[in-house]
Parts: structure tokens; sequence; C-alpha cells
């Protein structure tokens, strides 16, 4: 379950609403617009009990819940107090579609017994799986016009009774998308098929064209601009600004680098012919360098469980950016190798790379290649 808030009301006035809710107005109401010291008060001293104060109008939350979603309930928070001991207490805590118009919806939620304190405390109405019983949608929670409405009753002769803030919670259940056109600021966990736009996740996807600003992490097929990482593709034509992790077939235009190993630009030098099975659930690889290099080099490991390097367990290892568990002979002893490369001068000896976490009980296949 998803949720946004407390968000505070952006919009607050008062407003007679019909009879008995017309005693005295709310003064200030703007005061209940955040926690700012400001109050919306009512200190007339023509407000005595029973009367029932005006309606105190709260609207414009700034929620954004998704097309689609489930709304499961509605949490309203009421930071009110008793100016003067045993002021004045609830009359009306209620949802509207468009309150500023009167238009309420659902469950009158007020706690008609409780008096307000004399110092300010905050009241909850509402749960996390309460939805007031007021068939809320997505379009009506995230418009200006939805909020809540508070009317107090007094309790005493002259009360005087203050609120410091409102806001407002929202909690929903995301919707399920198997195919459309999607916009989303977070996480599309699985689609089918569609066009997406995404500000961070999409988790899995099989086809469709994608534009994402932050990771796609698994892909079948398709078309992809991406402002950061692709984590794994079968097949397809990519756009990066980043890093594609591991990549089987397809082409690719990068602005950066392929999974962070090769910078851009940067020459392949021809990688050892070396392919072998391993039975050791955390093996260490021993390699031999290529004999000469122009610059620094970098190396890869790929790993998979059949010697043709495609399966869907084919596994990515390389010494940039994070050289964690890699080394290179330096002619005398092992060193870690740096991340930024083995030095130019001791190319062409050995390396070797500790495998960080144990495989499964598999015949694993391993080749190298180098890049400099």
């Amino acid at each position: 379950m998803a949720s946004q808030g407390p968000f505070y009301t952006g919009t607050a006035s008062s407003a007679s609403g019909p009879a008995p809710e017309t005693a005295e107005a709310w003064v200030t109401p703007t005061g209940v617009q955040g926690v700012a010291g400001t109050e919306a008060t009512i200190t007339a001293a023509t407000y005595d009990s029973p009367d029932v104060s005006q309606r105190l109008i709260c609207r414009n939350f700034g929620f954004t819940v998704p097309a689609g979603a489930t709304i499961n309930g509605v949490v309203v928070e009421i930071n009110r107090r008793s100016i003067i001991a045993s002021s004045g207490k609830d009359y009306r805590v209620q949802l509207g579609s468009n309150v500023a118009a009167g238009t309420l919806v659902g469950d009158n939620k007020a706690d008609t017994a409780t008096i307000w304190p004399t110092t300010s405390a905050i009241k909850t109405y509402g749960s996390a799986v309460d939805g007031w019983n007021a068939s809320l949608t997505p379009t009506i929670v995230n418009s200006v016009d939805f909020g809540v409405v508070l009317s107090a009753q007094a309790n005493i002769s002259n009360a005087d009774i203050g609120s410091d803030f409102i806001r407002m919670t929202v909690h929903y259940t995301e919707p399920a998308s198997v195919s459309g056109s999607f916009t989303a600021d977070a996480i599309i966990k699985s689609a089918v098929a569609g066009s997406f736009t995404a500000n961070a996740v999409i988790r899995n996807a099989v086809t469709g064209s994608f534009t994402v600003d932050a990771v796609v992490r698994r892909t079948e097929t398709a078309s992809f601009a991406a402002d950061a990482m692709l984590r794994r593709t079968e097949s397809g034509s990519f756009t990066a600004n980043a890093v594609i992790s591991s990549i089987v077939s397809g082409s690719f235009t990068l602005d950066a680098e392929i999974g962070a190993f090769v910078p851009a630009g940067a020459a392949w030098v021809a990688p050892p012919a070396d392919a072998e099975a391993v039975t050791d659930t955390t093996p260490t690889f021993t390699f031999n360098m290529p004999p000469a290099a122009t610059g620094d080099m970098y190396f890869e490991i790929h790993l998979d469980t059949v010697n043709t390097f495609d399966s869907g367990n084919l596994l990515v290892y390389r010494s940039y950016p994070d050289a964690t568990g890699w080394e290179y002979y330096n002619g005398s002893a092992w060193t870690p190798m740096p991340a930024s490369g083995v030095p130019v001068a001791h190319v062409g000896r050995q390396g070797r790379f500790t495998v960080p976490s144990p495989l499964s009980n598999n015949t694993w296949f391993r080749r190298v290649r180098a890049g400099s």
C-alpha cells in the first residue's frame, strides 16, 4: 500500500453551512495552513453553548494519486484547543468532493463527546483502511476542491477555541498495469505492453517503448532511452546516458560507458581466448592480460551456465568503477587492482578476480575481455 501525505491544507476559509452551522465565523482561517503558530480562532463573546460554529473549510491538499489506484483510507489530523477551559467540542469533521460548494461525502467523523483540551493536541480521524464510506477516487482526492470541513460546538458561555493546523494523508493501492500509456514519478512495478515515461524505476517490462530517468531493471525487447541505467537487456535498440550493466545483443548508443567499464571512445584490446568450466561456488579466476595496451587496463569477466554466454543466468563483473576482488601481479606479488585500471607498466602479466558471492550449484563457463 502506498500513501501521500500528511499534507497541510493549501486553502482555508470560513463559511456558513446549513443550520445550525451558522453561529460564529472563524477568524484568520488561514491559520490552519501549516505549523506557523497562527491559529484559526473563534473568540466572540456571543459564542455560547449550544452554538455551532461556521464551517472551517480546508481544501487544496495537493494530492497526486495515480489514475487507476484504489483509495483504501484517509487520515485527517486536527490540532485544536479550548482557549478557555472546556470551551468546545467537535460538531462536524467530514470530507467533501467540493467542500467550498458544500458537497460533503461519507461519514461525519466528529467526536462529539470529547471536550477540546486547553493545550493544543492533535486529534486523528480515520485510518489507512478507513475510506469514510465516501467512495473516493484518484480524480476526487487530486482535485483542489477536495478537502475536509470542521465545525465546533460551544460547550460553555463565551467560549473561545482555536485550531493550529489541519492535515491529511491518503492511503491507496497502486494500479496493476497491463497495457496502456503511463506517466509515473516513482515506480512502475510490472508492465506488459505500452508506452512508458517514468522518473524512477520500471521493474519489469516485456514489450513497449520506454523513456526512463533512472533504472530499467529488466527488459526483453523494445526501444529505450534512459538517463541512468539499464540493468539487463536481451535485445533491442538502446540510448542511455550512463550505464548498461549487461547486454547480450542489440544496437547501442551511449553518452558515457557500457557497464561503467570502458571509457567512451576507448579501443578494445583483443581478449585472451579462455573459456573454461568451473564448479567451485566461490572461485578465484586467474587470467593472462593482453600483452600490450595504450593505457591503463580494465577487465571484465562473464560467467554463464552455457558456453555461448547468452542465457538468462549471465553474470558480468567489471574492474571499474569498483575494483573490489580484482588483483594483478606486479612482478613480485599480487596487488589490489586500482579503480583506474592496471598500470600500463604491468600489462601483459597475470590478473585474477574472486567472485564476491557464492555461485549456484551449476557448471559455470567464464570468459575474459580487457579494454584500455
